[in-house]
């Protein structure tokens, strides 16, 4: 995931991008119920995410703003807003996809069958096996 132009700015554009390790490809899963101590149990090895568990995607760009489900589609990073539910995500360990909080039967996907950089949030419509 990358901001688009590397911009720190409210409401921009979160899209799909050849790694470079720039700040604005880095991100930190903040979970919300944050604990001193990681649970032993729940963790996903394949992905290294927590089942279920709700978290926040921060961005590592000066201004820590979060990725954020914007008119029901398109991601964008906005201010950090305590249980703004278009902020929150978790993975579904039978999808195999992380999906939005505010949108259940909706994950994180590159649309048009991945045939450009964008990134929403599309109706989650199968399995991974």
């Amino acid at each position: 995931m990358d901001i688009h132009g590397g911009k720190d700015k409210e409401g921009n554009t979160v899209i799909t991008w050849n790694r470079h390790n720039g700040a604005n490809q880095k991100w930190k899963i903040l979970y919300l119920d944050e604990k001193d101590e990681e649970p032993t149990t729940g963790l996903d090895e394949d992905s290294g995410l927590y089942r279920n568990r709700p978290f926040y995607l921060i961005s590592r760009l000066p201004k820590h703003r979060a990725l954020t489900v914007s008119h029901g589609r398109y991601l964008r990073i906005v201010d950090k807003k305590k249980d703004n539910q278009h902020q929150i995500f978790y993975f579904d360990h039978l999808t195999r996809t992380v999906k939005s909080k505010a949108y259940t039967g909706k994950s994180i996907s590159i649309p048009n069958k991945g045939r450009n950089n964008a990134l929403d949030v599309e109706t989650t419509n199968a399995r991974w096996w």
